[in-house]
């Protein structure tokens, strides 16, 4: 079974979604290597949190971080967004559903 892959160009816009040590962050994409197998990519993020010169970024990371499925953190920027504007579409279905239906006794 093949993984899914998007198509990733310098200039993309990324989100990472964090853990418990990274705050989550949106960033850019400033490099695609096709040196490996599945490709290495590299972010700079927008983070406002570091002082002087230091900026955050990811060096190296795999495509196949953008992959679907369990514990996924990277995200095409766009992707994230409809994503979570399809979660709160369907919160707000079911408040309404819930407001409305009979409530048992």
């Amino acid at each position: 079974m093949s993984e899914i892959k998007p198509e990733i160009k310098v200039g993309d816009r990324i989100y990472y979604t964090g853990d418990r040590a990274n705050f989550p962050s949106e960033g850019t994409v400033t490099s695609v290597s096709a040196s490996y197998s599945d490709g290495r990519i590299n972010i700079s993020y927008d983070d406002e949190r570091f002082e002087g010169d230091v900026k955050k970024c990811t060096k190296g990371l795999p495509l196949s971080a953008f992959s679907p499925g369990p514990g996924r953190r990277f995200y095409l920027l766009s992707e994230w967004q409809a994503q979570q504007q399809a979660q709160i579409e369907r919160a707000i279905k079911w408040y309404k559903m819930e407001l409305t239906s009979p409530k048992n006794p």
